[in-house]
């Protein structure tokens, strides 16, 4: 049997240990959650930004997108990384859980495109020149692929569902330049080391 137990952010942490407790006297494993890389008006200091310096959660509404309050915060920030190992590590030390599992550890979906353009803060440039990634090229090419995408035509989106592509697909043909791919994933490669060293903060 599965089920969900969700015990909010309090001091008193009395009701998550009881739980525990009583699912394990039941024979049942006890997974905690954490859920989201996401935050609000609270985390400024610590929000994404675009190109241009503007904080995820200032980026003007998009009519229709899903999920558009997902304002993520940098993956790259040396504050936020230390804040997750410690607070992945404390987890799994303190309380006598079976795993730890981690739901929403990206930025935000598609529909809200223009978080498509960041992180792209001083964080970020830095962990792109330790990683050997052309920051000005993958910038240059964003900026043009935003271009591309505003003068979007009826025939393009036509070729792209005819042909089925991936939304990674869609982007690369209308960019038309390798700093796009390169931009995609170092985004990727950035989220992927914030989450492998949570989690052997969580193992160790």
């Amino acid at each position: 049997p599965k089920g969900f137990m969700h015990a909010g952010h309090a001091d008193d942490d009395s009701a998550l240990v009881k739980a525990i407790e009583e699912t394990h006297r039941r024979g049942m494993d006890f997974w905690l959650m954490f859920s989201g890389h996401h935050y609000g008006e609270e985390s400024r200091a610590i929000m994404g930004e675009t190109f241009d310096g503007i904080r995820f959660i200032d980026l003007p509404f998009i009519p229709y997108a899903y999920a558009q309050s997902e304002y993520t915060a940098c993956f790259t920030k040396p504050a936020v990384r230390e804040w997750e190992k410690a607070l992945f590590g404390y987890a799994a030390k303190t309380y006598d859980v079976d795993s730890l599992y981690v739901s929403h550890y990206r930025y935000g979906t598609p529909s809200f495109w223009t978080n498509l353009f960041g992180c792209a803060c001083p964080d970020c440039r830095r962990e792109a020149d330790r990683t050997g990634y052309d920051f000005d090229a993958m910038k240059a090419a964003m900026t043009s692929l935003r271009r591309n995408l505003e003068r979007l035509d009826r025939k393009t989106i036509e070729y792209a569902s005819k042909s089925r592509l991936t939304f990674a697909d869609f982007l690369f043909l209308i960019g038309n330049d390798n700093g796009v791919s390169d931009w995609i994933v170092f985004r990727a490669k950035a989220l992927g080391e914030g989450y492998i060293k949570s989690f052997q903060a969580g193992e160790g």
